[in-house]
C-alpha cells in the first residue's frame, strides 16, 4: 500500500538511499522496502510527465513576475506551523501544500482522482496530533528531499544513522556546486508553485525550520525576500523537539522506527542542533536588508494572534480589517488553535543551563532567562 511519503519518492532519489542503508533494514521490513523501491519507479515516470507538463505550461503563457517570497524562520517546535497556517487563511497568501511538497515534480496532476486513490493515507501528523491534509500548509523541506537535495529529514526514514545528512542542517560543509544546486532546486520549486496557483495579487509564504540556518543561501536565491522569525522559550523547544521528532520517525521509518540507541543519539544531539542553527542565524541575520526581517515570539502570538497578525500585515504593507474577506477563515483558525497549545511542564534547571551554555546568544537576543 502507498502509505508513506517514501512511496512517492522518485527512484533516482529513493533507491540509492535504500541501498546505502540496507544494513539498517531488518529482514521483516524487506518486503516493505521492496514495495517502496517498486513504487519509486512509478513515481519517476509520473515525475518525468509532470516536468514536461510544467515546462509546456510555462511556454504557453506569460507568467507575471512573482513577488519576493516570505520565509518563516524558527527552530522546530517554535510555533512556525501555527503562524504558517494562520497566514494560509488569507487569500493574499499562497503556501506550498502537502500535495505540492510530496509531489513536487507532478503536483499539477494531483486532481480529484489521485486524491481519492491515496485517500487511505494518514492525515494526522504524529507527535502532536495536528491535522495534516493534502491542502494543508507544508514545509518545502519535504519538496527538497523528494527532489534529491540534502536534508536532515532523511533521518525520519533511517533513524539508525546518527544523522542521515550531517551537512544538511546548515549546508555549510557542502561543495559550492551542491549549494548552488540546492538554491536552483528551491527556486524552481517556488516558481512551479507560483505558475500552478498563479494569483498576481498574492505572495508566497514558505516555512521550513532548517532555513533558519540558511539565510545566506535564501538571499542568494531570492535577494528581496522577507523573513519572519518566531522564537519560543528554548527549554520548551528542546523538550518538544526531543519528543516530537522520534515520534514522527516511528511513523515514517523504513527500518521500523528508531530503537533505544537511535532515540538516545537524537536526544543527545538536540541541543547541538539548536546551537548550530542559531550560531548560523546569528552570523547571517545581518545580511538581511533593513526592514526585511520581523522577529516575534510564540508566547505573544498565542496570547493575541490577531494583534500579531496585524503587526505582520502592516510590515508587509497589507491591511487586515474587520470586513476583510479572509477574516472569517482567520478567526476560525484562531478558534481552532488548540492543536498548537504547548504542554505545561515544570522547568529543569540543569537542562536550561546546558542550553544556555551552548546557545547563549539566543537567550540574550530574544530575552529569555538563563535561570
Amino acid at each position: 500500500m502507498f502509505n508513506t511519503i517514501w512511496h512517492f519518492c522518485p527512484a533516482e532519489t529513493m533507491i540509492p538511499r535504500l541501498w546505502a542503508n540496507r544494513a539498517l533494514i531488518p529482514a521483516r521490513r524487506w518486503p516493505y522496502a521492496a514495495g517502496i523501491a517498486l513504487s519509486s519507479l512509478l513515481a519517476s515516470g509520473l515525475a518525468a510527465q509532470g516536468r514536461a507538463n510544467m515546462a509546456r505550461g510555462r511556454r504557453r503563457r506569460d507568467v507575471p513576475p512573482m513577488p519576493a517570497p516570505v520565509f518563516i524562520l524558527g527552530f522546530w517546535r517554535s510555533g512556525t506551523t501555527y503562524l504558517h497556517e494562520l497566514l494560509q487563511q488569507d487569500v493574499k497568501v499562497m503556501v506550498p501544500t502537502t500535495a505540492n511538497c510530496i509531489f513536487p515534480q507532478f503536483f499539477k496532476m494531483f486532481g480529484g482522482g489521485l486524491r481519492k486513490y491515496f485517500a487511505e493515507m494518514a492525515d494526522i501528523r504524529s507527535g502532536d496530533g495536528i491535522n495534516v491534509g493534502w491542502q494543508s500548509a507544508q514545509e518545502d523541506e519535504f519538496a527538497l528531499m523528494m527532489l534529491g537535495q540534502p536534508t536532515p529529514y532523511w533521518w525520519f526514514g533511517f533513524p539508525g544513522t546518527s544523522q542521515a545528512d550531517p551537512e544538511a542542517l546548515t549546508l555549510d560543509g557542502l561543495p559550492a556546486a551542491e549549494r548552488q544546486q540546492w538554491q536552483s532546486t528551491l527556486r524552481e520549486f517556488v516558481a512551479n508553485c507560483w505558475t500552478y496557483k498563479e494569483r498576481p495579487e498574492s505572495r508566497i509564504v514558505l516555512k521550513s525550520p532548517g532555513h533558519t540556518a540558511r539565510v545566506d543561501l535564501l538571499l542568494n536565491a531570492f535577494p528581496d525576500a522577507r523573513f519572519i522569525h518566531i522564537s519560543r522559550d528554548p527549554e520548551e523547544i528542546i523538550r518538544s523537539y526531543r519528543r516530537f521528532m522520534p515520534a514522527l520517525a516511528a511513523d515514517l521509518s523504513v527500518t521500523g522506527g528508531p530503537d533505544d540507541a537511535a532515540r538516545a543519539a537524537f536526544e543527545g544531539r538536540a541541543i547541538e542542533d539548536f546551537s548550530r542553527v542559531y550560531e548560523k542565524y546569528r552570523q547571517t541575520r545581518s545580511l538581511i536588508p533593513e526592514g526585511h526581517l520581523k522577529e516575534i515570539s510564540f508566547s505573544d502570538l498565542r496570547a493575541d494572534p490577531m494583534a500579531r497578525l496585524r503587526e505582520i500585515y502592516g510590515w508587509l504593507g497589507w491591511k487586515l480589517d474587520e470586513d476583510d474577506r479572509s477574516m472569517p477563515q482567520i478567526l476560525n483558525r484562531i478558534a481552532a488553535g488548540g492543536d498548537h497549545r504547548p504542554r505545561s511542564e515544570g522547568s529543569d534547571p540543569a537542562l536550561r543551563a546546558e542550553i544556555a551554555a551552548r546557545a547563549p546568544w539566543y537567550f540574550h537576543h530574544f530575552g529569555y532567562s538563563k535561570a
